[in-house]
């Protein structure tokens, strides 16, 4: 087992991008998942070892064989435990057909595991011995569930680990040196409304910007963005990026803040300080794109929040450095590195009370969006489905859009985060007290039809312990 251990923005996932692609085109690449939190089915742990199987099997034909024959005897192992399917999708197809190949596990730490040690890694512990011939290459932070993990007595004579950020800092310098002049460079190819007279990016400006990205390609990646902004000239983006007093080591201390911080106060230095309206909205739109349990259109964004698509499109327009910003309101914005959220909503980080994201406080909101959403579109038979129908091969999108099939389904995660204290509470209780009168049972039809009763059950429970909170 090899493991690629890095903060955030240590260019952990670029690495694997690059080393995946030599080992395909190598021939020796047997599967591949790229572990991500925002989206349901890429932060499952779950899906990891089915996924991996499908990939095995539709490369190599042995492989294949044993795999068709053990889901013929157990059509549902795909839906069993974590240790059921490590043996029976990958740990006997691979003893029996003695494949040497390698596996690629990308960003574990973005999967949601609440064991104290990583449960992908508790059970290949057992196994590991079973498939001599299979390399794992796995990356994540050295959060502790993967710390321990990797510390398991059967794990660590296997593993190698390699610490990114502990990497000779004249390498990494030097890495980032090429990438920002190449980049750099490259903005300026099709800029017909600058003239460059002198040689631009200097040497000196690069090894300045480099030097103040102390290891961390994030910050790289970040300045080559806001440098890129189609409203200012490449050389008055990077002289405001040459001017910062700070310089960054890792994420969450001086460099990475101070560069969103830059960002943020250049995106928003057209409005008036004291614009209250504006840094409220702003707030919103942001503090609903980092929280959203899973991405959605800006539409149904809009939709959510009670908005206009300009309304969301219009306080961030300044913020693509940090921001993947769609062209359209039917594409979702998202986040370009989690060290931003991460940044904007811990008040210790962000300090410009203007920007920083309150969580409990705006997953109350986007509690309440979300139940008066329900309280307006939820009604009997919302699908119009004549006298003892099947759910199956509905037409749901005709009846139930995005923005409603988001609040069903994630509501009550919304208020399980929320403050037990505040006006919030008491507009929640109102808001659920009519839920539960008036269309529990027509939120029960949604759930059914988008097939997520199981997690309707979840949601009960997690108002359960948010009552108990609240009356305590």
């Amino acid at each position: 087992m090899y493991w690629l251990n890095g903060v955030a923005g240590s260019g952990k996932m670029t690495i694997t991008y690059s080393f995946a692609e030599r080992v395909f085109a190598g021939g020796d690449l047997g599967g591949s998942f790229f572990c991500l939190r925002v989206f349901a089915d890429r932060k499952n742990l779950h899906l990891i070892f089915p996924t991996l199987a499908f990939h095995l099997a539709y490369k190599y034909p042995a492989f294949r064989t044993h795999l068709v024959e053990a889901i013929k005897s157990n059509p549902n192992i795909g839906h069993g435990s974590l240790a059921s399917q490590l043996k029976k999708l990958l740990v006997e197809p691979l003893q029996s057909t003695q494949l040497s190949t390698v596996i690629i596990i990308d960003a574990l730490d973005e999967c949601d595991d609440n064991l104290p040690a990583s449960a992908i890694l508790s059970l290949l512990a057992r196994e590991i011995d079973e498939i001599p011939l299979v390399k794992f290459f796995i990356t994540g932070r050295p959060e502790s569930p993967i710390r321990r993990g990797f510390r398991l007595p059967a794990l660590r004579p296997q593993t190698e680990i390699l610490l990114l950020h502990e990497v000779n800092p004249t390498n990494v310098h030097a890495d980032i040196m090429i990438f920002l002049e190449y980049q750099l460079k490259d903005l300026i190819k099709d800029r017909s409304d600058i003239n460059v007279t002198t040689p631009w990016p200097s040497t000196e400006d690069i090894t300045f910007v480099a030097s103040k990205a102390g290891g961390l390609f994030i910050y790289a990646a970040t300045i080559v963005k806001f440098v890129a902004s189609a409203t200012h000239t490449p050389q008055e983006r990077l002289q405001l990026i040459a001017c910062t007093q700070y310089s960054s080591v890792y994420e969450g201390k001086s460099g990475i803040d101070s560069l969103y911080t830059q960002i943020l106060d250049k995106g928003c230095d057209h409005v008036d300080c004291d614009d209250s309206d504006f840094f409220s909205r702003l707030r919103i739109v942001v503090g609903s794109v980092m929280l959203l349990w899973v991405p959605i259109t800006v539409g149904s964004l809009s939709r959510l929040l009670n908005l206009y698509s300009s309304d969301i499109f219009t306080p961030i327009h300044s913020l693509h450095s940090v921001l993947l910003v769609p062209d359209s309101d039917m594409k979702p914005i998202r986040v370009f590195h989690k060290s931003f959220p991460d940044y904007i909503t811990d008040n210790r980080r962000c300090k410009d009370s203007r920007f920083c994201v309150d969580s409990p406080v705006h997953h109350g909101r986007l509690a309440i969006q979300c139940l008066e959403l329900m309280r307006k579109e939820l009604k009997r038979n919302i699908c119009n489905l004549p006298q003892f129908s099947m759910n199956e091969d509905l037409p749901v999108h005709q009846f139930i859009n995005e923005t409603l099939v988001y609040a069903s389904r994630f509501w009550a995660k919304h208020l399980s985060l929320m403050s037990t204290t505040g006006n919030d509470v008491t507009q929640v209780l109102q808001l659920l007290n009519m839920f539960v009168q008036h269309h529990l049972l027509q939120w029960f039809e949604v759930l059914s039809i988008v097939k997520d009763l199981r997690g309707g059950i979840h949601s009960l429970l997690d108002v359960e312990r948010w009552l108990l909170k609240v009356s305590q």
